[in-house]
């Protein structure tokens, strides 16, 4: 029975055809029992793919969410600040000439 339904431009057209044909009545029992399975099975695996779309977006929520710019002078500066005696020590330079890019985006550590 399913040959007759239209496999190629999308999932919901399967369950569309699917309901028409339960609609347009004039099914035995039996076909009619194994067209409500089939519509069944693939509204559960559509129920199951919008679950999985679901954990992807929210994934992608809670990554944005960890999200943390850094400005890479602002963190030169500060270590700068903290080793000051050592910099001073040493003599040492930091050279950021030719820098393309003063900000960089990392994953925020979380402690538990």
């Amino acid at each position: 029975l399913l040959h007759h339904i239209p496999q190629s431009s999308c999932s919901g057209s399967k369950y569309y055809g699917l309901t028409e044909i339960l609609q347009d009545g004039g099914n035995d029992p039996g076909t009619s029992s194994i067209l409500m399975n089939d519509l069944v099975t693939n509204v559960r695996r559509l129920d199951e793919v919008i679950l999985d779309l679901n954990n992807i977006l929210n994934v992608k929520d809670v990554m944005h969410e960890l999200k943390e710019k850094i400005l890479i002078t602002d963190l030169l500066s500060t270590i700068r600040k903290s080793i000051r005696h050592m910099i001073d020590e040493q003599n040492v330079t930091f050279n950021l000439y030719g820098l393309q890019i003063d900000e960089i985006y990392s994953l925020k550590i979380l402690y538990a």
